[in-house]
């Protein structure tokens, strides 16, 4: 799983990639360079599917999400601006009043 996050995130995935490139079918025997080739566009296309598809996908996701959460919040649909800006000024008014004083 770590190795899968590893390579979608790009961060050093060249390392699994040549590992697996230099593993063998047989258990019992020891790497060997560049012994399966192939392996290296199963690495190639998941990077495209996942970060490219996977990744914008997720990302698109969270952003509605919070923009439904934020706009449930207000009820931006229902109030006037200045209505908005009135809640607005409360919440920071709020948090002024909770942050603690150095």
């Amino acid at each position: 799983m770590l190795t899968f996050f590893e390579v979608q995130t790009l961060e050093d995935w060249h390392d699994p990639a040549f590992q697996a490139m230099d593993s063998q079918w047989d258990m019992d025997q020891g790497p060997k360079t560049n012994e399966r080739r192939g392996i290296f566009l199963v690495f190639v296309i998941f990077i495209f599917m996942t970060t490219f598809f996977v990744l914008n996908i997720i990302i698109t996701i969270l952003i509605s999400s919070y923009q439904d959460q934020t706009r449930n919040k207000y009820k931006l649909k229902e109030m006037k601006k200045c209505e908005i800006r009135w809640m607005l000024l409360m919440d920071e008014l709020i948090l002024a009043t909770l942050t603690p004083v150095p």
